[in-house]
């Protein structure tokens, strides 16, 4: 049936500095699995390729849920039942790993976000450490370190999200001055757009820095809710002054979210 990987990702809610850089929220620490049989128990029966039948919980492949309730479990059966090794993983500190390996000097980029004060939030920073990446995370002390389970068979994966201490990440600890100092260091910050769902306080207060000290602002638009949710879309709205470079899928830049003069088709491009 093809090879399967089976990973769960520790999720913080991230900034994340590149020598100069910051981006915000995403999920972290990879836990990579390498099973020989994990299809009896994670993925699907070939009957039905894009159902993960045999799993109580009937994941989908090709599939990003939020965990609820009947989730939790999951992750501690994955890190019982498999070798685990932990990967500081996820959209935004991929990103600033690969950021950290191109400058190709240790400590050239930092990372902010919020993590809980357990186990997890340990095996994010050495690993996110052991790359080279500088960090700086906010401890909530009172919730658990956000986790990610994804189940991958071939090219497809089923992402379940348990987001816990990555949605509690505050302004206050953006405006400490040993944090504060790095954001002035800084040259260029990047933010993904999950992070307006968690701190936009913290997102206008970088990207007013950067405009009013010359200095480069990165969006990504992440995804089309953040477009469509009226609080979400104004935050994002109050932002694009202050955008230099913005990421995103045609689909979210659409006239059904925005009002474009001029846009250009796929085909334009």
């Amino acid at each position: 049936m093809g090879c399967v990987l089976v990973q769960l990702l520790l999720c913080i809610c991230s900034l994340f500095v590149l020598l100069d850089v910051i981006d915000y929220r995403s999920c972290g620490c990879t836990c990579r699995i390498n099973p020989t049989d994990v299809f009896a128990t994670i993925v699907e029966s070939p009957a039905q390729p894009t159902t993960v039948a045999h799993h109580p919980l009937q994941l989908t492949l090709g599939n990003q849920i939020l965990a609820e309730e009947s989730h939790l479990p999951l992750y501690k059966e994955l890190e019982e039942k498999y070798k685990v090794e932990y990967i500081a993983g996820g959209a935004t500190q991929n990103s600033i790993r690969v950021a950290q390996w191109m400058l190709g000097v240790p400590g050239a980029t930092t990372y902010m976000g919020s993590v809980g004060a357990d186990k997890y939030a340990d095996d994010l920073r050495r690993v996110a450490t052991s790359d080279g990446v500088n960090v700086k995370y906010y401890v909530d002390e009172s919730t658990p370190t956000g986790t990610c389970a994804a189940c991958i068979l071939g090219g497809e994966r089923s992402l379940v999200a348990n987001l816990a201490a990555a949605n509690n990440y505050k302004v206050d600890h953006l405006k400490q001055p040993e944090n504060w100092a790095v954001v002035e260091a800084a040259r260029v910050f990047y933010s993904a757009g999950f992070f307006i769902t968690v701190s936009p306080e913290s997102m206008l207060a970088v990207a007013q820095h950067a405009a009013a000290t010359d200095k480069t602002y990165c969006l990504n638009l992440s995804a089309p809710f953040i477009c469509e949710v009226p609080p979400f879309k104004k935050t994002l709205t109050d932002l694009m002054p202050y955008v230099d470079f913005l990421a995103s899928n045609f689909a979210f830049i659409s006239p059904q979210y925005w009002t474009i003069s001029d846009p250009k088709t796929p085909s334009d491009e």
